[in-house]
């Protein structure tokens, strides 16, 4: 072969290699967008999937568009299931007709990261870099999820109401429907996302629900009838008594009575005694205790006591700080502690 030839067939490699790559080049240049990023419905049918495709500089912040869309997802199918039925009626499992109302909210996309069924099953970068992202949710995966959540929270609600009838007219009962109140409103958003996710797996709890405005007629039943009564002496103004009626109201019991034969009662003793003076001031040292006793079992279940000194120019005047104090000793730890034993009955 001529060295003129040999040139001409090395030359002509090279240019249909260079021409192969420039090809290549513009092939991707003009690459057109999956199908998914404008019509994910089409590509992932909207009866088995919700979809949202999200765009960004960096594929992290392409999925948390995605997932902001998919929330949208989520509240969007809600407000179609609100428009074409508004409540769904039955009878709870204590007898009272129930009102199922829809109300929704997830704290941010973010979270949705927790929720099983979903995935980020597609991802195209565009040539200039941007990163599109489809976040999907398994109606079907998703629906078992909630389904379960709603399950077993439903059956805490039950097992609550139960225990708060057989204990009925007592702290424990009171204890016991707050914890249901709690987790029937926490169940309620969970019964309204699967409403949106997976309408039929809906439909199939929904009617056996106890809805939380009956727990909540229940424990306002009960609160008004525990009986208790308070008595307070060494308190002739009747200062701390309203105090402890104040502390008592705000823990949610509402049936206060004089004279109480069963039940309960609350008694705070207070003493005030002068003690050492100096030539400028008296001194007066007080302490209160304050008792909770079950009638019942005749049991004291609750106390509580606080003790101080207080100063003044006149021992009447010291006295009335002293009052004071045991007032703000009232308003702050007497409600804050029983409180806090309600609900750790």
């Amino acid at each position: 072969m001529s060295e003129i030839k040999k040139r001409f067939v090395y030359v002509s490699i090279v240019c249909g290699v260079l021409l192969s790559l420039f090809s290549c080049v513009s092939t991707q240049g003009t690459q057109a967008a999956p199908e998914w990023i404008s019509s994910p419905d089409a590509v992932y049918p909207s009866a088995d999937y919700l979809n949202g495709v999200g765009a960004g500089s960096t594929k992290k912040d392409a999925e948390n568009e995605a997932l902001s869309y998919l929330l949208r997802g989520i509240v969007q199918s809600v407000n179609s299931v609100v428009k074409t039925e508004k409540t769904l009626q039955g009878n709870d499992t204590v007898g009272y007709n129930t009102d199922y109302a829809y109300d929704f909210s997830v704290e941010s996309s973010s979270s949705l990261r927790d929720i099983p069924g979903i995935s980020f099953p597609e991802v195209w970068v565009a040539p200039n870099g941007t990163y599109y992202v489809l976040a999907q949710l398994n109606r079907n995966a998703t629906g078992k999820f909630f389904q379960e959540r709603v399950s077993n929270l439903s059956k805490i609600v039950e097992s609550e109401i139960v225990y708060a009838d057989k204990e009925k007219n007592t702290l424990k009962a009171l204890r016991a429907l707050k914890n249901a109140k709690e987790k029937a409103y926490e169940n309620k958003e969970n019964l309204t996302a699967l409403a949106g996710i997976n309408f039929t797996m809906y439909r199939m709890v929904a009617n056996d629900y106890i809805s939380p405005e009956t727990v909540e007629v229940l424990l306002n039943r009960t609160a008004e009838s525990i009986p208790i009564s308070v008595t307070v002496e060494g308190d002739s103004q009747g200062r701390i008594k309203s105090g402890l009626l104040s502390g008592l109201e705000q823990a949610g019991l509402k049936s206060i009575r004089q004279d109480s034969t069963d039940g309960y009662v609350l008694e705070a003793v207070i003493s005030m005694e002068d003690v050492e003076s100096s030539t400028k001031y008296s001194y007066v040292r007080y302490v209160i205790d304050i008792t909770l006793t079950d009638l019942k079992n005749q049991e004291v279940v609750f106390a509580l006591s606080d003790n101080g000194r207080e100063a003044h120019m006149s021992s009447s005047e010291a006295r009335q700080r002293a009052y004071r104090t045991i007032e703000s000793f009232i308003e702050k730890e007497f409600v804050q502690r029983f409180s806090d034993y309600i609900e750790n009955l």
